[in-house]
């Protein structure tokens, strides 16, 4: 999901010409996650 939303930012952000603010709900047990750091980090990388 937040590689998704990532890809559509992106998207969105070359369409507008401007930065794009984006928010992702997260479950509870999910923000617990220890890995949830190098899932979004990865996920910015991988989007640009």
């Amino acid at each position: 999901m937040v590689n998704q939303a990532c890809k559509d930012a992106y998207a969105w952000q070359a369409v507008a010409d401007r930065p794009i603010r984006v928010g992702v709900n997260l479950s509870a047990r999910q923000f617990r996650e220890d890995s949830l750091h190098d899932v979004i980090s990865e996920a910015l990388e991988d989007t640009g």
